[in-house]
């Protein structure tokens, strides 16, 4: 009786404790309440062009320029295309069952010169989306995170 009672006492601390809520304490990711995009939903996803709407890095916002564009668009094929600031970019992804995104070693990008505030903007946005390796759909939002949340990227359709 006793191994009953104390088994049924860890399942429920289990399940009370993954039902739990809430977001970061730097408030940069949502953990709860969005949908984790795999292959069976891409097409939530895929043939729109998303702009990026805010960035972080390390639990800091990083600021975009005004009136700077950055896109990204996937089809359901992983094909990937987008503006990077001042270049056009285009690549590929992958995406496993449980959602994981693998990338191309490197994008394709026109090399068009810009500003220099604009320049380091593109540099930054392609290194960070390289590195994140989840996408994510938070009502119209798209935001695509790294294995640790330290990189955060939201996309407004």
């Amino acid at each position: 009786m006793k191994k009953i009672f104390f088994t049924m006492m860890i399942m429920s601390c289990v399940l009370l404790g993954s039902g739990c809520s809430g977001t970061r304490e730097d408030n940069t990711m949502p953990l709860t309440d969005d949908t984790l995009i795999t292959p069976s939903r891409m097409n939530e996803i895929a043939d729109t062009q998303w702009h990026l709407s805010a960035m972080s890095k390390n639990g800091k916002k990083l600021s975009l320029i005004d009136n700077s564009e950055v896109t990204f668009s996937c089809n359901t094929d992983g094909r990937v295309v987008g503006l990077s600031s001042i270049n056009r970019y285009s690549g590929n992804l992958k995406l496993s069952d449980n959602g994981i995104i693998t990338w191309n070693k490197a994008f394709a990008m026109t090399r068009m010169a810009g500003p220099p505030e604009l320049m380091a903007q593109e540099t930054e946005y392609m290194q960070n989306l390289l590195k994140t390796s989840h996408m994510h759909l938070k009502d119209s939002m798209l935001i695509l995170v790294n294995n640790d949340r330290s990189i955060v990227m939201e996309f407004e359709r």
